[in-house]
């Protein structure tokens, strides 16, 4: 019997696995060292009451070389973007951009420079647009705007300043997110107007004792459309951000609470902003203003609007129109960094292309399709977001195994495989496999929330031959830290194959 069926039967795993297994060319001796470096971590007193998953997978024979629990699904955290991304450059293309355009309803008159009619911003679902990691910044963004009408020689727009957000639902925030995680920067819901990533930052000044007040400096951008509460208070010195922000979709209100470490000054936390297509034509109408352009009426949102009743004009001409960078370029941001926001707006521009309509689910049921169109067994799969901030969804580590696979057959599969960290050098692998044989040959993406700490990838062997590769621990008892670095003794092990 090949090795990796009799580790499956030694360990009593109550999963078949229908998929070749065997040696696929390594060594015996290398396979077994690996095979038994997974013994050992299921059989450790912290992972007694956890659930371990682990699939190593060689696409040129396509077969399991090592497994532990291969097709229990599992919560996956961030490596769901592997699941997304793939899939967006698949759908959507590497070259495809999201668009972002200035329109205008009624007549625009040249001569005195007066737009009699509304100023519309026609969101695209850009989740860059405004964004300094992707080398812009929100004020230079609407200045850009104020920019094209003043060379558009406009002096005046009597009606209303609009965001049109409605390429994507109002379905803000994906409804298995929990409230603690909305209301802080990483739980930024997607919009059809995305605006600086959909964060603010916060400035505090602490006190000098624990316990004391904590002032609030400034928000950037200006959260004035909002009501702050702010109930942070000052903890022990050096102890850093201990600090949360609460808010609903669309809300009014933001709750600060927690603490940060005393005798700061100017410290920064960032949070969700609750409407950001209000907050977007609100700072764009200001800016208006100060440059001497005058608005007749107020600024407000589509989806404002439809509460009213108040229907958007269905006749507005294009005035100037802007593209974000190629899909690619978002992937490599996405999956280096691991942006939930940009994440979440591919999954919804994925259902717009694929079931013409904007929300999470067409999104979702668009991609498990596309991967099913793959020959991959998608049983046990359950994807509710795009970025994996959801504990409802689940893959198993061979379906993560097989999905790297069948990317490698893909055009794309360069580009992809550039966007993931590398171990030793970049991303959130940056600091892992340090001096090892594993520094620079794991290929990953990385995936950690409370009790889950995940990875998928590609490694790169001893001889210069590719595996595919997923470990997957939930409710493990000892600390995250820890968790990471038994898993690093794997990525060494897997390093060490060799044929």
């Amino acid at each position: 019997m090949k090795i990796a069926g009799i580790c499956l039967f030694f360990l009593g795993c109550s999963v078949a696995v229908a998929q070749k297994t065997g040696y696929a060319g390594y060594s015996e001796a290398t396979v077994k060292a690996l095979q038994q470096e997974i013994i050992n971590l299921g059989g450790q007193t912290d992972l007694a009451h956890a659930s371990l998953g682990f699939c190593v997978y060689a696409p040129d024979s396509n077969m399991i070389i090592a497994s532990y629990n291969p097709e229990l699904a599992l919560t996956p955290a961030s490596t769901m973007k592997l699941v997304t991304t793939a899939a967006a450059l698949g759908i959507l293309g590497v070259y495809f951009k999201f668009s972002t355009a200035l329109e205008y309803s009624g007549m625009f008159d040249t001569i005195t420079g007066v737009i009699h009619g509304n100023l519309y911003v026609k969101g695209g679902g850009d989740p860059t647009l405004g964004s300094e990691r992707a080398g812009e910044h929100f004020g230079n963004t609407i200045e850009s705007w104020v920019n094209v009408l003043k060379e558009k020689g406009v002096k005046e727009i009597t009606g209303n300043i609009i965001a049109d957000q409605d390429i994507f639902d109002d379905q803000f925030i994906p409804v298995h997110w929990i409230w603690g995680d909305i209301g802080n920067y990483y739980g930024a819901g997607s919009t059809g107007l995305c605006f600086n990533e959909n964060s603010f930052a916060a400035y505090f000044n602490s006190g000098k004792e624990k316990g004391d007040s904590v002032k609030l400096v400034k928000t950037v951008p200006d959260m004035k459309e909002y009501n702050i509460f702010n109930f942070v208070t000052t903890g022990p010195k050096y102890s850093g951000d201990k600090s949360w922000f609460a808010s609903s979709p669309w809300g009014n209100d933001i709750f600060m609470y927690g603490k940060i470490g005393a005798a700061e000054k100017d410290f920064e936390v960032e949070g969700t902003i609750p409407d950001p297509p209000l907050l977007c034509v609100s700072l764009f109408r200001d800016s208006l203003s100060a440059c001497g352009i005058r608005v007749g009426g107020q600024h407000t949102t589509s989806r404002l609007m439809r509460r009213k009743g108040i229907a958007m004009d269905s006749v507005r001409t294009e005035m100037h129109a802007w593209n974000s960078k190629a899909l690619i370029s978002i992937v490599y941001m996405t999956n280096k960094s691991s942006v939930n926001l940009y994440a979440e707006t591919m999954i919804r521009m994925i259902g717009v292309k694929q079931r013409g309509s904007g929300n999470v689910s067409s999104g979702t049921d668009a991609v498990e399709s596309y991967w099913k169109g793959k020959k991959i067994d998608m049983k046990g799969f359950r994807m509710y977001d795009g970025s994996g901030l959801s504990k409802h969804n689940t893959v198993t580590p061979l379906q993560f195994c097989q999905i790297l696979d069948a990317i490698q057959s893909e055009k794309y599969y360069k580009a992809f495989y550039e966007s993931l960290p590398v171990a030793g050098k970049s991303g959130t692998l940056a600091s892992m496999c340090k001096g090892t044989s594993a520094d620079g040959k794991v290929v990953a993406k990385s995936g950690y929330m409370s009790n889950v700490r995940c990875y998928a990838g590609y490694v790169t062997t001893q001889k210069g031959s590719i595996v595919t590769f997923a470990i997957m621990a939930n409710n493990f008892d000892c600390s995250a830290s820890a968790m990471k670095k038994k898993i690093e003794k794997i990525f060494v092990k897997m390093a060490d194959l060799s044929r």
